[in-house]
Order: structure tokens, then sequence, then C-alpha cells
């Protein structure tokens, strides 16, 4: 069967997308042209990093597919899908860090893949050898764009191969691997996009390479500084870590490249003296943290059950430290937590065992306390409400200035108090803004960001006694006024209310410290509020005159007449609100403390009135606003918006416009809209 001219250009259309690595483009494209189900499940899977349903869903259309070929003949047309299915099925294996099952599948007679064979083959423990075999298959025909990473997989084994190591020819290939990735940088599109991703990547893995045999040659000829060099290394390989948005498959190649030679710093100096045995332990450690890490970035990237295979091979190093042993429980407890939500109380309970089998007398007491405090919470979401109350309570009471366990307790109290009881037991809310406040006491603004907006949530509950408020006012004093500079603007809302009198001491502590940040919007709130109150005493005083009949005599308000004078006449029968006065108070205190400082921020304010536009950025913004009114009438009519017209209101403000080109719209008479009638 012969494919049509629209099903070609699909597929080269399809073949350009999937070079180009524009997967969201692809994956729309296939939807289109997809003939199984499938397919386009696996497609939806794989683009929201679902690897593993994503798998399956290829696993189920491959037998799908055997099982129409027994019973009829298919279309030639399907074997682009089916190509699609192995790549896919390969990606996601990847992803998923299944790499023995790769060596595996690249190895058998009916395949025969040595480019798969040459990727996995390093990462699965003693295969070098298998490794070098299949590199010397790629060498013969590798594509030009793969180049570069067969002179970076050829340095590799000049470093780790144990039958011929080649440490001398290691600059030769980093040189051939550096120039080749530029080269193929060269020869793609100018605008950056994911088709550089992966020379990115590579730009690290070279160097890598690079300081990898550094630490060889130094420790195996006994360099001097050799020591400091490796220490250097391995500290800026720590702080050299991929973006959490890059494939895992690249994490995974960073951090086993780097596993071969944190075991070979660790060996080498366990073959020499006794002194020697401490230098060992920074290749421990740095090994046992590279395991961690990949676990956490796995479990980020919601692909858990590769998080738990991680973690497990912890196992595998000798005399961990016990500050690893600690990030490793704790991540696997995450990781338990995080498979609850579509796993239900299951992975708790196993979170939970995890814990308790735990010995916790060789950890110190802050990470025995953050222990109790993941442990309250695992207790909190099985049900089991008093006793993670209690160990919320051993948590903090072992380490109080511990964040995580304060905030988790936080997070149960407020979690009782809006969900349980809907917001009506004040005790539970009081304790849940006591354990936040707590916890923004001992970190940074950006930490304490997330406690601060769920206090500032948990005032919209309160009741007229204002023990919320209350709770805020006696707690707030340990918190750093800095923290609270990003919710100035919620706190002058809170001021306005009826909680604004318990609000007054924080915004005056925050205004003690950071004068500007809060003298600008007090004074603008005061001003509004000053304008509404005058605008309600007009109102009123209009409806009492309209009330009364024409001979009766006004009555003189109270304020009018202590205010007195021609001035008293415009502004004195104004009575200050209680809002406004709060904001006079807090505006007197900074004046008092900051006298220079505001009369500086006055002058500003001032001189800021003098500022007016040109001509050509006055005539922008008109053209902007006729703009806007423009696709505002398209919206309106979007399904059919070439017979849209347009409203008189707008053609009135265009032809204003044309006539006041460069004069300006307010300084033209509105009489003469009315000629245009």
């Amino acid at each position: 069967m012969t494919p049509t001219p629209v099903q070609e250009a699909m597929d080269g259309l399809s073949e350009l997308y999937y070079l180009l690595h524009e997967e969201d483009m692809w994956a729309g494209l296939w939807t289109k042209k997809a003939k199984y189900n499938e397919t386009n499940i696996a497609i939806c899977y794989e683009q929201q990093g679902f690897f593993e349903q994503a798998q399956g869903a290829y696993e189920l259309a491959m037998s799908k597919y055997r099982t129409d070929v027994a019973s009829k003949p298919i279309p030639t047309s399907a074997m682009q899908e089916v190509k699609l299915w192995e790549e896919h099925w390969l990606r996601c294996s990847k992803e998923l860090n299944q790499w023995e099952t790769l060596l595996e599948y690249g190895s058998s007679n009916n395949i025969n893949n040595p480019s798969l064979i040459v990727e996995a083959a390093w990462r699965v423990a003693g295969q070098w050898g298998v490794m070098k075999d299949a590199l010397q298959q790629v060498e013969q025909a590798s594509p030009r764009e793969m180049s570069w990473k067969v002179n970076l997989y050829r340095g590799y084994l000049a470093i780790c191969s144990p039958d011929d190591p080649h440490l001398a020819m290691v600059d030769r290939y980093v040189e051939h691997a550096s120039s080749l990735a530029m080269r193929e940088w060269k020869r793609l599109p100018r605008l950056v996009s994911h088709i550089h991703l992966q020379l990115l990547q590579a730009a690290q893995q070279v160097m890598e390479l690079q300081e990898a045999a550094q630490i060889h040659q130094g420790l195996l000829h006994g360099r001097q500084n050799s020591l400091q060099d490796m220490k250097a290394i391995v500290k800026t390989w720590r702080n050299r870590l991929p973006i959490i948005s890059d494939n895992l498959s690249h994490w995974n190649e960073i951090f086993t490249w780097r596993q071969q030679h944190y075991q070979f710093i660790a060996n080498h100096y366990n073959q020499e003296s006794d002194q020697a045995s401490n230098h060992s332990m920074l290749g421990v450690h740095a090994s046992a943290q590279a395991i961690i890490h990949f676990g956490k970035i796995a479990r980020k990237q919601n692909l858990t059950s590769v998080c738990l295979d991680s973690l497990s091979k912890i196992y595998t190093i000798p005399s961990v430290p016990i500050v690893d042993c600690f990030q490793k429980i704790r991540q696997q407890v995450k990781c338990y937590v995080q498979m609850a939500v579509s796993g239900g109380k299951n992975e708790l309970q196993e979170g939970l065992e995890v814990i308790e089998s735990t010995n916790l007398k060789y950890f110190t007491r802050e990470m025995t306390a953050e222990f109790y405090a993941l442990k309250g919470m695992l207790l909190a979401q099985i049900g089991r409400s008093e006793d993670a109350n209690k160990a919320f309570s051993a948590a903090v009471q072992m380490h109080d200035t511990l964040v995580k366990a304060w905030a988790l307790w936080g997070d149960y109290l407020e979690h009782l108090f809006t969900r349980e009881t809907g917001g009506r037991n004040m005790k539970f809310g009081v304790e849940a803004i006591t354990c936040y406040l707590h916890a923004c006491r001992h970190q940074n603004e950006s930490k304490s960001r997330k406690y601060l907006a769920k206090v500032l949530w948990l005032l919209t509950y309160d009741n007229e006694q204002l023990e919320l408020a209350e709770a805020v006012d006696k707690y707030m004093t340990g918190v750093p006024p800095i923290q609270w500079l990003p919710w100035i603007p919620q706190l002058l809302t809170c001021l306005v209310r009826n909680e604004g009198k318990l609000i007054l001491n924080l915004l005056s502590q925050v205004g003690r410290m950071f004068p500007q940040a809060v003298y600008f919007p007090i004074r603008t709130l005061y001003l509004t509020l000053k304008i509404e109150q005058r605008e309600r005493f007009k109102a009123g005083e209009l409806a009492d005159r309209r009330s009364s009949s024409p001979g009766q005599p006004q009555p003189v308000e109270p304020a009018a007449a202590a205010a007195g004078g021609a001035q008293g006449a415009e502004t004195g029968p104004i009575r200050a609100t209680a809002p406004m006065w709060r904001c006079s108070r807090i505006m007197h205190m900074q004046r008092d403390l900051h006298p220079t400082i505001l009369s500086s921020l006055e002058g500003i304010v001032d001189q800021m009135v003098w500022f007016r536009e040109n001509w050509y950025e006055e005539v922008l913004r008109q053209l902007r606003a006729g703009l806007a009114k423009c696709y505002a009438i398209s919206f309106d009519n979007r399904a059919s918006v070439s017979e849209a017209t347009i409203t008189p209101h707008t053609l009135n403000f265009v032809k204003k416009l044309v006539s006041t080109f460069g004069i300006g719209v307010e300084n033209f008479s509105s009489s003469v809209s009315g000629n245009y009638g």
C-alpha cells in the first residue's frame, strides 16, 4: 500500500521534530497519525514524565501488534509506529534506570545493538570489557553527530578499563570530544532550543572526564598536592550539579561516572597506612551523598521506584557515615509519603516501619528530633491523631529550634482546625499560628514565606474575640522583621479590618527597621481612607439636606465646629475612622524615629508630581488604549470576528484620537465629540 502525499509529509515532519527534540510538536503530530490508541496513551504518559506507565503502554501496544500480525496483514506504514515503540520503550527504560535490562536486550542475538551496549555496559559493574568490544563496532559505523560521544567513551575506557588503562591518552580524547561537540553546535540552528541540551550536558561530561584523569594521575603517581587537588575536584563535583529538569538518565550518567572515582579514592587510601583512612572516608562520604542525591532527584521527578532502588544501594558501601544514614532514611520516608498520594495508607505504614526500626541512639539530637517530626507526620496521615501530637511534642522538646518539626506540627494543627473542625475550634487555630511563627524564627525569608502566608490565611478564620490575631501579636516577637516585608500589603489589609489594633504593633516593628518599605504603602492607604471618608461625609451631608425642609436651619456637625476656619469648611467635618487613626499613629512613630529619611521620601513624592508624558508617549498610550478596546470587541464577537462592527463609544474615541493627534484627548473639548453625531 503506497503512502499518500499527506502521510509522507507527516512522516517527514515527524522525523524532523524528533531530530530537533521538539517533543511537544512531535507528540501533537502523532496524536493525528497514530493507528493504535495505545501509542497516544503512551506518548501522553511520557510527555508528563510518567515513564513507568508509558513503558507499560508501549508493551501493551507491542503485544496488540503481535496479535494483529497473526490474524491479518498489517500495512507497511505501521512500521514507523513499531519503530517508535521500540525507541521510546528504550528511552523509558533509560529514565527508569533499568541498565541491566537494556544491556541484556542490546546483547541478545536477534537485536545486537552495539551503541546501546556501549551506553549501558559501563554503568553495570565490571562490564568494561563488554563496553570495549561494543565500542569497536560503534566506531566503524558511528554517525557524525555522535563522534564526540565516541571519544568521550574512549576516555572512559582509558581511565577505568582494568585490563588496558591509558591515562596519557585522556587529554587527547578530551580535546577531540570538545572540538567535535563544538563543531556539532555550530551545525545546529542558531536559536538555542531542546536540541542543544545534549551538547550543553556533553560539556559537563567532557570536563569531568578531564578532572577524573587528574584525580587518577595525582594519586597513582604520588604527585605533590595531589590530596588538595583531589579534595578540590570532589568539592567542585558536589557543587556542580545538573538542573532538576534534566533527564534522569543524564543525572545517572554524571553520578555513575563520579561513583567510579569515589570508589577509587576510598580503595586507594584503604591500601595505604592507617593515617590515610580518614582520607578514604572522603570517597565513602561522597559516594553515599551521590546515591542519596540521585534518589532525591528521582523522587522529585516522581520516579519513586527509582528513588527506593537507588537508596538501597547505599548498603553496598562499607562504613557509611551516620549523617548519610540519616539523609538516606529521610529521603526514603519522603518517598513513601509521596507514594501514599496514589497508593493509600500501606505506603505510610511502610514509612513508619522504616523509622521505628531505626536505632536512634547513633544519631544526634537534631536528627532524632527530625525523625520524631516525620513520625508525627506519618501518624497524622494514617489517622492516629493522639500519637501524632505526642511525636511532634517530643520533637520540639528535643530540639526547640528545629524548623521542620515546628512546620510539620503547624501543618497537622492547621489540618485539624480547617478541615476537621471547620474553623470552629479556635484552640487548634491558635496553636497552628504559634507553630508557624516558631518555624519562621530560625530560617531565611524565602523558606519562611509559605508559613507566613498560612498565618495570614488563618487570620481570615478569626472570631469576634480576635483570638488568632492575639496569637500573632503575642508570638511574632521572635520573627525577624525582614521576613514580613513581602506581606506588607496583606498586613495593611488586616490593619483596616477588626484585627487592625493587634496588627498595629507588628507593622510598627517592621517600620522601625525598614521605614521606606512601610511608609509609602501606609501613606497611600491613609490618603485613600481619607478620600473615602470625605466622600462618605459629603454623601451623608447631601442626603441630610435633601431630607430636611428648605426653611429649616442646618445642624452643625461637632467635627466641623471643632475644625473651624476656612480650612474647616473643606476638610474639617471628617471624623477619623479607626483604620485612619492606626495609619496615622504608625506614620507619626516613623517620623519620630527616622525624621531625615522620611522628609527625603516626602520630597521624592512631591517631585514625582512634576513628571509628565512626552507627546509621543501620550499618543502611544492612547493608541494602546484604542487597541485594547478593539481587542475587547473582537473577543465579544469571537465567533465571527470579521463581521464585528465597532461600537459608537470606540468610534468616538478613535475620532477624538485623530482630531487631537499630538495635542492630547484630555485637552480636547468634549463638545467636539458632539459634532460627530
